[in-house]
């Protein structure tokens, strides 16, 4: 399994004195296919005969960008509940991480073109209000 090959490497360097991790794209957000050395190579020669898209679209792709949305929105609830005001901060930092996801751009956006248009409430006129009985308290 790559990934854990690349947590073992990371883990290794760390314990070397060297910062490292191994995050996957969908827990940092990153959506972009990156192409393999032969395309880069291939596309410099001008043999490339087919592109790739340029972002991952497949639904192995797309649950593991569920998962870790769903992880971050756990940990931003976690924190959102805490008495430390530093917490509440990350809180709302990871909140418009996860707004600027393409993946929830895109939600925002269909919801914005299939919700049906909202009327304004109707204006309710206010009664006036009644002179209490009693000592007089300033406000």
């Amino acid at each position: 399994d790559l990934h854990r090959w690349r947590e073992t490497f990371a883990e290794k360097l760390r314990g070397y004195g060297i910062e490292a991790e191994a995050s996957r794209q969908a827990t940092r957000g990153v959506t972009r296919n990156f192409d393999p050395v032969w395309r880069v190579k291939a596309r410099s020669d001008a043999r490339l005969r087919e592109t790739k898209k340029q972002e991952k679209t497949g639904r192995p792709a797309a649950l593991s960008r569920s998962q870790a949305l769903s992880a971050w929105g756990r940990i931003a609830e976690a924190l959102a509940s805490s008495d430390l005001a530093e917490d509440r901060h990350l809180a709302s930092e990871i909140h418009g991480f996860v707004r600027r996801q393409p993946a929830v751009q895109r939600v925002m956006e269909q919801q914005r073109e299939t919700a049906p248009a909202v009327r304004p409430a109707p204006q309710r006129e206010i009664a006036p209000r009644r002179e209490r009985q009693g000592p007089e308290i300033e406000r």
